[in-house]
C-alpha cells in the first residue's frame, strides 16, 4: 500500500495510507476474530497488483511484468474467492491507465504478465477447477453458508462501534462486527474534496481519487442487502458465502484515499506535514487499536493437549462436509478405529510406516479369505500395491466412509498405499515448474543488468 499510495501522494502520504491499511477494522476481523489467515495474507497482494499494473503501463519494464505475474499468482494460491471479485476492479484500473497514459503498446505485456501469473499458479488453479467434481461442494451454498444470510447493514458498516468474537447470523443480530472504519470512511469523503480541489491542477490524481471512491463504495455496496440482485445475477459470487468478505477490498480504497489527505498540505513546511501525518496515524491507531487483540489467550494449549483425549477426538471429527470425497454420504461421526483393520476374515498386521502420502503394512491372513481395510478416505491418486503388484480400489465399497479395502487370501503380504499425482496434477505441476524456472531466469537477467549499471 505504501508503494501504491506514494506514487501519487509522496512518501508521507504513502505512510499514512499504509498505516490506515494495517489498522483497518476488517483486518482485525480476519486475524483476531475469524482466524482467516489466508484472507489476511491476501490483503498484501491487492495493492501490490494495482501498483504493478500502474508501473507496467507507465514503463513497460520487464521487472513489472515479472512482479505483476508473481503477485497475481500469490493472490490466486492465497485466496481464490476474493481474487475472483478483485479481478474486475483491477481490469477497470488497467483500462483507466491504458487510456490515461495512451500506452496501448504495453497491452501485450499486460497479457503476457497475466499468462505468466496463471502459469505460476497452475499447480493450484487447474486441479481446483478440474478436480472439484471429486468432492462435496454443494454445501458451500446452502443453509448457514448461503450468502442471503450474511449481508451487512448501514449501522454495522458506518456507525456501530460494537466489537464481538461471535458469529455472523441472519439479520442484524451478528455477534461479530463489520465496520468499514469511522476514520476510514470519513477520510474517503474528504478525499472527494481533495479531488475537486485539484481537478484542474492535477486532473489525473483527481480521476484516481474518483476511481478509488467508486471502488470503495461499489465493493461496500456488494456487502449490503440491497445488492442481493447483483448476487442473484452473478452466480459465481455465491462462492464467497459471506458478502461481508468483500470489505477486504473496500479497505483498499479507503486506505488509499486516506493518503490523499496529505495533498491538502503539500505547500506547507515538511515539519507541518509530518505533524499532520502524525495526527492521522496516531488517530487511526488509537481509534482502532482495541480491535487488534484476542478475546482469550491460552498459553497452556500445546501438542499434548490438542492430540490426546477429547480434544484429539474433536480434531478428527469436527470437520464440516465441504470438500470431503464424493463417495462419503455424511461426515464421519467418530474417529477412525485405528489406521487399518480386518473387516472380514481374521489375521494379524503391523504398521511399518505411515504419513500423509504413504502407508505400509505387514499383513498375515490366517483365514481362507479376508478383507483388509485401510482407514483413509480414497481420493483419486491413491494406489495400493500388494506384494509389489497394484490392485484395483473400489471407493464405493465402504458405503459409510469411502475408505480403501483390499481382498486377500490366506498368506503373508506386504501392502503399500501410495498417494500419487493424477494426470491433471502432474501436468499442472510441470506447467508451474516451467513458469517458475522462467521467472527465476528473467529475474536473474534483470538483476545482472542492474548490477552492470
Amino acid at each position: 500500500m505504501y508503494l501504491l499510495a506514494s506514487e501519487f501522494f509522496g512518501k508521507i502520504g504513502g505512510v499514512v495510507a499504509a498505516v490506515f491499511y494495517i489498522f483497518a477494522p476488517y483486518h482485525a476481523v480476519d486475524v483476531y476474530v475469524r482466524g482467516a489467515m489466508n484472507e489476511a495474507w491476501a490483503l498484501v497482494y491487492f495493492p501490490a497488483i494495482l501498483w504493478s499494473i500502474y508501473k507496467l503501463v507507465k514503463t513497460g519494464k520487464l521487472i513489472f511484468i515479472l512482479l505483476l505475474g508473481v503477485f497475481s499468482a500469490l493472490l490466486a494460491i492465497t485466496h481464490l474467492p476474493t481474487m475472483m471479485v478483485f479481478v474486475p476492479g483491477a481490469l477497470v484500473w488497467t483500462i483507466f491507465w491504458l487510456i490515461a497514459e495512451k500506452s496501448f503498446k504495453n497491452l501485450p505485456k499486460l497479457a503476457i504478465s497475466g499468462i505468466f501469473g496463471l502459469g505460476l499458479a497452475a499447480f493450484f488453479i487447474i486441479p481446483v477447477i478440474a478436480e472439484q467434481k471429486f468432492v462435496h461442494t454443494e454445501t458451500l451454498f446452502i443453509g448457514y453458508f448461503n450468502y442471503l444470510a450474511h449481508f451487512t447493514n448501514l449501522n454495522q458498516l458506518f456507525l456501530s462501534r460494537f466489537w464481538g468474537y461471535g458469529e455472523s447470523v441472519f439479520g442484524p443480530a451478528d455477534t461479530m462486527a463489520f465496520p468499514l472504519g469511522h476514520l476510514h470512511w470519513i477520510g474517503s469523503i474528504v478525499a472527494l474534496l481533495v479531488a475537486a480541489k485539484f481537478a484542474k491542477k492535477m486532473p489525473k490524481i483527481s480521476w484516481v481519487l474518483l476511481f478509488f471512491f467508486a471502488w470503495t463504495y461499489f465493493y461496500t455496496f456488494l456487502t449490503h442487502q440491497r445488492a442481493a440482485f447483483i448476487w442473484e445475477i452473478v452466480k459465481p459470487l455465491a462462492l464467497l458465502q459471506f458478502p461481508w468478505r468483500i470489505l477486504a477490498l473496500s479497505v483498499v480504497g479507503t486506505s488509499f484515499l486516506a493518503g490523499s489527505l496529505m495533498l491538502l498540505f503539500q505547500k506547507f513546511s515538511r515539519s507541518l506535514k509530518l505533524t499532520v501525518a502524525g495526527f492521522l496515524i496516531i488517530g487511526v491507531i488509537l481509534f482502532n487499536f482495541q480491535f487488534f487483540t484476542w478475546r482469550d489467550f491460552w498459553p497452556w494449549v500445546d501438542d499434548t493437549h490438542k492430540f490426546s483425549g477429547e480434544l484429539w477426538s474433536l480434531q478428527q471429527t469436527s470437520g464440516i462436509f465441504d470438500y470431503l470425497p464424493k463417495q462419503i454420504p455424511l461426515p464421519p461421526p467418530d474417529p477412525p478405529d485405528g489406521d487399518a483393520k480386518f473387516i472380514d476374515g481374521s489375521g494379524e498386521f503391523s504398521k511399518l510406516a505411515k504419513n500423509s502420502v504413504f502407508q505400509e503394512y505387514k499383513v498375515q491372513v490366517s483365514s481362507d479369505k479376508a478383507a483388509f481395510q485401510i482407514n483413509t478416505f480414497y481420493f483419486p491418486g491413491w494406489k495400493i500395491n500388494v506384494n509389489g503388484k497394484q490392485v484395483p480400489i473400489d471407493p464405493n465399497r465402504d458405503e459409510v466412509n469411502g475408505t480403501m479395502i483390499v481382498d486377500l487370501q490366506k498368506g503373508e503380504y506386504q501392502i503399500k498405499a501410495i498417494f500419487t499425482k493424477t494426470n491433471t496434477r502432474a501436468i499442472s505441476d510441470i506447467i508451474s515448474g516451467v513458469f517458475w524456472l522462467l521467472f527465476l531466469g528473467f529475474l536473474t537477467i534483470f538483476v545482472a543488468k542492474q548490477y552492470k549499471k
